[in-house]
């Protein structure tokens, strides 16, 4: 006999190609570095800047970025075992933030029932672990297991992230992004998606 684990949490952690990378650079350069594209949105629990819900936001055209994406979203599925052989796979909504220094996102969640599934893009890394998915559960430190025992309780992690990284993960993990320290600005592009067996 042997201790065993269920439910784990998890992550997929992919690299765009540099040819990727750069038509995303080439078709959203110049949106990204126009600030009349952005707000503060979630003003009163964090002050990055972002496209979502600003009037241009849906002036550009996002299926380069998912059409660029589309090799990772793939891998991902694959790797997930999916028990059907068609995936359908469904946008909702596309977006960029900006954290000059001092930005930063509080904990939240992307949990709809339009969403399953949340995309993070590094468009621009400054080169710290900006990002955390972050465990809220914290019945366990009742019990004062953790106290005797290596009970594989983790909290929180940060991946190590790099300019051109995708991250995906459930819609309904709770995860922030770290004040940027730096005096350069770092960007990302999110996206909410829903999958599931095609009808």
């Amino acid at each position: 006999m042997t201790v065993k684990i269920f439910n784990p949490h998890w992550f997929y952690q992919g690299q765009l190609s540099d040819k990727d990378r750069n038509i995303l650079s080439d078709t959203y350069d110049d949106f990204i570095s126009d600030n009349d594209n952005f707000h503060n949105y979630w003003e009163e629990s964090c002050n990055n800047l972002t496209s979502f819900r600003s009037s241009t936001n849906n002036s550009i055209d996002w299926n380069v970025f998912k059409n660029c994406l589309y090799s990772n979203i793939t891998e991902f599925i694959n790797e997930m075992k999916p028990r059907t052989s068609d995936v359908s796979i469904k946008f909702d909504g596309v977006w960029i933030n900006k954290y000059k220094k001092g930005a930063y996102q509080e904990v939240h969640d992307h949990a709809t029932l339009r969403c399953n599934l949340v995309m993070v893009y590094i468009y621009k890394s400054t080169g710290d672990e900006c990002f955390t998915i972050y465990n809220p559960d914290r019945e366990i430190d009742k019990l004062g297991l953790d106290y005797c025992f290596d009970t594989m309780n983790q909290r929180t992690i940060s991946p190590s992230l790099k300019t051109g990284d995708i991250l995906i993960f459930p819609s309904h993990y709770h995860h922030m992004v770290k004040p940027n320290l730096k005096d350069e600005e770092r960007i990302t592009i999110s996206s909410n998606f829903f999958v599931g067996p095609s009808e």
